[in-house]
This record gives structure tokens, C-alpha cells and sequence, in this order.
């Protein structure tokens, strides 16, 4: 399972690069290779009443996901397509690996997806090139070494809670066993909250979403959580432009909205893709 994984891994960001990034496509692939850790134990399962492919709003029986952006993506500059997520599911729609990029296209860290101790969990490795870290710094790694003892098998665990049916919070802790993030999420007609709590129980983020009838993201409001009364720091708009015949969207452009002269202006960020493969 392992070995043929692997093979689609390599074959797909193959043809993936040497479509968008223009480079040597076997440098990223065998860095990202390398940086894969072993696969985690696929049993005994965690109950949960919904799958990953499910949480990011994916139909049908999806294999793998490439996502690909275009645009202004957090620089002040254009820049060309760019891979910047692959994602691979098992048969039950839950994630077993994905790699992650940086705006430039260059994969950061690759992350494998299991079971520990019948709990949800996740194992993570940072992808290096020479010296250079593209997550992480020496200075997180040195505070982690000086908690207690790490558990090598995992770096995240995943408690999941649901009311009706929907996820309404994940806790995620550390391998050292400290809580971590919580996301808290609330719905409303149309509308998806979500805050992010830290370990100390502190708003970190909030967000809310507006969906269509699809199930998609049209809106997304962000609010700066540093003062007692959350306000609004930003307002963001997605555009769908094209579906695959299972209903999962495979182009849409995300924009920031403006207030210029009262009204409010739509300045596209980029044009996001997604490439979707399906089991038979």
C-alpha cells in the first residue's frame, strides 16, 4: 500500500510540476519523498461521524486533491501557477497523506494521517533545502526539546466532538500530551463560524463564512480578536467559475473587498484549481 502510494505521489506531483512550476520536478518529488514519514497504523479506528473529504465539503469518492493558486498570494506582486496542497484520501474519505507548499511552489512539509491508541492522529516532517527551514525555526524546536519526552509515533492528536450530526470542535494536542489548537465551529443557516482557541483557552482567530447552496465558502469575514470586542479586519470573496461532474469545484478566484468612496471593491488575490482523481 505504502509502495504504491508512493509511486502516485511521485507520478502525480510529476506531471503537476512539470505542468505549473517549470522546474525539475524530480528534485521537489524526491525531497518530498524522503521527508514522507513511515505510514502510520490505519486501526483500529477512531469513531467520527464524519471524514475529512466531508469537512472540506468533497463529493463522491475522492482519491486525491492538487490544488494549485495564481495570483497575488501574500506578496505585493504577481506571480505565475503555483501547486500549493496535495492531499490523498483513502477509500472512506479520510486523509492518509498531504504535502503542503509555500507561495513560491516549494513543498514545506509532508504529513501522514492514522490512528494511535484509537485516537486520530498525524505524524509531520519539514521538508529542508541546504540550511534553510521553510516552517518551524530552530528556536520552536529547542522549546519543544525541553518539555517532557515527545512520543516518536505521532506529532498531532484529534478529539473530535459533534452536535447533530456536525463537527462543532476539534482539540488537537501535542506529542508531549499538551492540549494544543481548539477549533470551535457554529452554524447558522448559511453561515459557518469558526474560533480557534489556544491551549490556554484565549481566542487566537475568528472567522465567519457565508456557503452557497453547494456547500462552498462565497464569504469569509476575519476579525481581529486582540480587543475585548472582536471587529471585522477583513472581508473576502470567492467566485466559483467551473465543477467537476461529482459537484467539487475546480476554479474559483478569492478577492479582498474594499471601501472605496462608500461602496465596496472587489480586488481579486488569486485564481485557485483544483485538480480532483476519484476510486472506481
Amino acid at each position: 500500500m505504502k509502495q504504491i502510494a508512493t509511486i502516485l505521489l511521485l507520478l502525480t506531483l510529476f506531471s503537476v510540476f512539470a505542468y505549473s512550476q517549470k522546474t525539475k520536478p524530480i528534485d521537489y518529488s524526491q525531497k518530498i519523498i524522503e521527508a514522507t514519514p513511515k505510514s502510520l497504523p490505519q486501526t483500529p479506528v477512531a469513531n467520527r461521524q464524519t471524514t475529512d473529504a466531508q469537512n472540506d465539503n468533497l463529493k463522491g469518492k475522492v482519491k486525491s486533491v492538487v490544488e494549485e493558486r495564481e495570483g497575488l498570494t501574500g506578496v505585493e506582486k504577481p506571480i505565475g501557477r503555483r501547486t500549493s496542497l496535495f492531499a490523498y484520501f483513502d477509500e472512506q474519505g479520510n486523509y492518509l497523506r498531504t504535502v503542503t507548499f509555500e507561495y513560491r511552489g516549494r513543498p514545506t512539509d509532508v504529513t501522514v494521517y492514522g490512528y494511535i491508541d484509537g485516537t486520530r492522529a498525524s505524524l509531520s516532517n519539514f521538508i529542508r533545502f541546504g540550511d534553510e527551514w521553510l516552517v518551524g525555526s530552530s528556536a520552536d524546536k529547542k522549546k519543544t526539546d525541553e518539555k517532557s519526552k515527545p512520543d516518536p509515533r505521532y506529532s498531532l492528536k484529534y478529539e473530535y466532538k459533534y452536535e447533530n450530526g456536525k463537527l462543532v470542535e476539534i482539540q488537537l494536542s501535542s506529542n508531549t500530551g499538551e492540549k494544543y489548537n481548539r477549533p470551535v465551529y457554529k452554524y447558522k443557516g448559511n453561515q459557518r463560524e469558526e474560533e480557534v482557541y489556544l491551549n490556554d483557552g484565549e481566542l487566537n482567530r475568528k472567522y465567519l463564512y457565508t456557503l452557497n447552496g453547494k456547500g462552498d465558502d462565497i464569504e469569509r469575514i476575519d476579525f481581529d480578536v486582540r480587543q475585548a470586542q472582536p471587529s471585522v479586519s477583513g472581508k473576502f470573496r470567492y467566485k466559483y467559475e467551473a465543477y467537476d461532474k461529482q459537484g467539487n469545484w475546480t476554479k474559483r478566484t478569492f478577492s479582498r473587498i474594499e471601501i472605496k468612496n462608500g461602496k465596496e471593491v472587489s480586488k481579486v488575490l488569486a485564481i485557485e484549481y483544483r485538480t480532483i482523481t476519484y476510486y472506481l
